[in-house]
């Protein structure tokens, strides 16, 4: 939802986000993906106890390359979808 107007001509400014390869999309199933990287207690639920580093590269992982896969229907390299920049 915008709520301030954009100037006119204004071009998109891009939005950086800092890719965390601790754990990379396995083109596995995408419901199982937290519980096949040790995720997931024995009931089956997120356990939040883990390193917060961990969680965020999990979940890049699953919700963005996982998701993005399942839309595509095709396997490919996360690394086709990360460039470096001055800070790496």
């Amino acid at each position: 939802m915008d709520v301030l107007p954009e100037p006119d001509g204004a071009a998109p400014s891009l939005i950086r986000v800092p890719y965390l390869p601790h754990y990379s999309w396995d083109n596995g199933d995408l419901a199982t993906f937290p519980n096949r990287h040790g995720f997931c207690d024995a009931a089956g639920q997120i356990n939040w106890e883990h390193d917060p580093s961990n969680i965020a590269s999990m979940m890049q992982a699953w919700l963005f390359f996982g998701v993005l896969a399942s839309k595509i229907g095709a396997a490919f390299k996360a690394q086709d979808f990360v460039r470096r920049d001055e800070l790496g």
